[in-house]
Order: structure tokens, then sequence, then C-alpha cells
């Protein structure tokens, strides 16, 4: 009977072990935790000028795709046009996130031990002042690069977590750069 019950209490521990867990990943960036940045201008513009080599891979142009829609959302979300004569124009320039084979130190050891694989993120973004002839009168830009190492054997579902983490990394410190690069540049044109 002993034998028994602990054969069943056995085969329990063995499903419950290979009974697969679903983590949630990280929550989508949320812009509206920062206050609006209000501008003197009639309207502002979101644009992608961001281009993708035709050498990225499909995983690595979905997830630099996916950057530039939150981006371009986070840059709707956080600019507010409080009127005026001219308009604003706000620019993904640049927008990357890749998985890449990572230098090593040299010697046996330093292969040996030190993580071999990262992925990269990339976001510059623009704020330019544009007058009713076309012309760019002042600019605000940030740009922030990020770089983590991975295990090359993660998870699909680990990688994804990582990226996403990454992404909302990305969007986190391009907003203090910008506010800061806006307070710099384009002062004159920002609303109390």
């Amino acid at each position: 009977m002993a034998k028994r019950a602990s054969a069943i209490a056995m085969a329990l521990l063995l499903g419950a072990a290979c009974t697969p867990t679903v983590t949630p990943g990280p929550a989508p960036f949320d812009a509206s935790q920062y206050p609006a940045i209000r501008l003197q201008v009639g309207s502002i513009e979101v644009a992608n000028a961001a281009r993708m080599p035709p050498e990225m891979g499909f995983i690595a142009r979905q997830r630099s795709e996916r950057l530039v829609q939150e981006a371009q959302a986070f840059l709707r979300t956080r600019l507010v046009a409080v009127g005026g004569t001219d308009f604003a124009r706000a620019t993904v320039e640049e927008a990357s996130l890749v998985e890449r084979p990572r230098p090593t130190g040299t010697g046996y050891v330093a292969r040996a031990t030190e993580p071999d694989w990262e992925m990269v993120g990339v976001l510059a973004l623009k704020v330019a002042v544009i007058d009713g002839l076309g012309i760019e009168l002042a600019f605000a830009t940030s740009r922030v690069e990020i770089r983590r190492t991975i295990s090359q054997r993660a998870s699909v579902e680990a990688k994804e977590n990582f990226a996403r983490t990454i992404i909302n990394d990305l969007l986190a410190a391009s907003s203090r750069e910008l506010e800061t690069s806006i307070d710099q540049n384009l002062a004159d044109r920002k609303a109390g």
C-alpha cells in the first residue's frame, strides 16, 4: 500500500513538473504615466523615417516594426499641440531590435565564460518645428541604444519577453532624453 501511494505521489510530481507554466510577459509601455509635453504649434504630425536593412531577418524586422509602432504611439500620446501658426513633425528616425552574436574576449576561458549572444535596441526620435513654407525652424532629438546579453538557447517566449522589456526601456529612456532636448532646444515653443 505504501509503495502504491508513493508511486502515485511520484507520478503526480512528475506530471506537475512537466506541465508548462504560462508566465505573463511585461506589459506594453504606458506613455500616459508621463506628463504631456505641450508645444505651441497648430498641430503635430507623427512620421516614420526608420529604414530596415534588406538583410534583416524576419524576427528582427517584426520586433523592429513593433518598436516603430509603439514609438509613434508614444509620440502621439506624449506630445500635445496647444495652438500656434507653425506645426511640428515628430519622426522616428531609427528603430531596430536585433539579436546577434556578441564579441567575446580572446582566450579559451573568456570564450567559455562570457555570454556570446546579445539583443541590441536602438531608438532615435526627432521633433522639428516647421513654418508654413515647410522650413525647419528648430528641432530636438534623442538617440538611445541598449545592449543586453541573452542566452542563445533561451525559449521563444523568454526572448519575446526580453524584447518587450527592451522596447519598454528604450521608450522610457527616449522619453527622458527627448524631454531634456526639447527643454534645451525648443524652450521658446514649450507651453507651461
